[in-house]
């Protein structure tokens, strides 16, 4: 069992936290998907296809998307991550933020809370923090 006292101080320590967790194989099963799933679907066409190579009509068909993720093994979790943005540019390389009150989010897909999905997490957040450096001091 991993110790989740431990995986907590990791997510706090990155500046990342989990907005919404959403388990594709408890639903993809029966066709019964939740409301944020449904919601995932219905106003995020584009990250579906990103992420999992399926197209979404407005109106998306639950029983055929059920197929296509059960016959495709997209059946992990769609994980829409959170971080701080960041502000206050020193030249040092430090910065400040106005912590959860004002937050960038991106949707992810994995099989699993393994060490790739920690580093993955971790490269777009020091990707957006880079970004937003590099346009404060363009400034």
């Amino acid at each position: 069992m991993k110790d989740y006292q431990s995986l907590t101080r990791r997510w706090f320590d990155l500046s990342l936290r989990i907005e919404t967790l959403i388990h594709l194989g408890t639903m993809a099963i029966d066709y019964s998907f939740s409301t944020p799933a449904e919601e995932f679907f219905e106003d995020e066409p584009e990250e579906a296809e990103r992420l999992l190579g399926c197209v979404v009509d407005e109106s998306p068909d639950w029983e055929e998307l059920s197929t296509f993720l059960y016959e495709n093994g997209k059946l992990g979790f769609l994980v829409k991550l959170a971080t701080p943005v960041p502000s206050n540019f020193s030249d040092d390389g430090s910065y400040q933020t106005n912590g959860w009150g004002h937050f960038m989010t991106k949707w992810f897909y994995t099989e699993g809370f393994d060490e790739t999905f920690f580093e993955t997490a971790e490269k777009w957040r020091d990707e957006f923090i880079k970004s937003r450096r590099k346009a404060a001091l363009a400034k």
